[in-house]
């Protein structure tokens, strides 16, 4: 058997991640001090989580296919897997999607004054539904008594 079967089916994954960080490096590295936490704290959830289980007998892995080192009772191999998981999700969204630093072109906004006018014109393009929220909350109840009303 091969032991090295689960580290070698994660190296494909270690690809999508080197195609991420190839395509949106820019991106990714300036929200450095956000996203790694995310994966981070995903991964310890994960590993956790499997744990418990593989202590409950949910599930369990076969020693063939490991190469035999783990942390308490959840196999490298897991943790590994956890750790590429929520890397290539988190970056994904990352590279998705626009963070409160960017303009509407994607580019970093530099100064307060230009990520305010982005912001003012952001809520200037709002539908009609959204400027009517601006009125202030309305209750259900409220609306529901107006709706009686007419």
């Amino acid at each position: 058997m091969n032991h090295y079967l689960y580290l070698e089916l994660l190296l494909a994954w270690v690809l999508i991640l080197a195609l991420q960080w190839l395509v949106g490096w820019k991106k990714l590295w300036r929200q450095r001090r956000r996203w790694p936490w995310i994966v981070l704290g995903a991964s310890i959830y994960f590993s956790l989580a499997d744990a418990l289980a593989l202590s409950q007998h949910i599930w369990f892995f076969h020693p063939a296919f490991l190469i035999g080192w783990s942390v308490g009772n959840v196999p490298v191999e897991e943790l590994l897997f956890f750790v590429l998981t929520a890397a290539m999700v988190v970056q994904g969204f990352v590279l998705i999607f626009p963070s409160e630093t960017e303009g509407g072109d994607g580019q970093p906004v530099r100064d307060k004054e230009k990520a305010d006018q982005v912001h003012i014109q952001g809520e200037q393009g709002a539908s009609s539904q959204e400027r009517l929220s601006d009125r202030g909350p309305i209750s259900w109840a409220e609306s529901a008594e107006e709706r009686r009303a007419r």
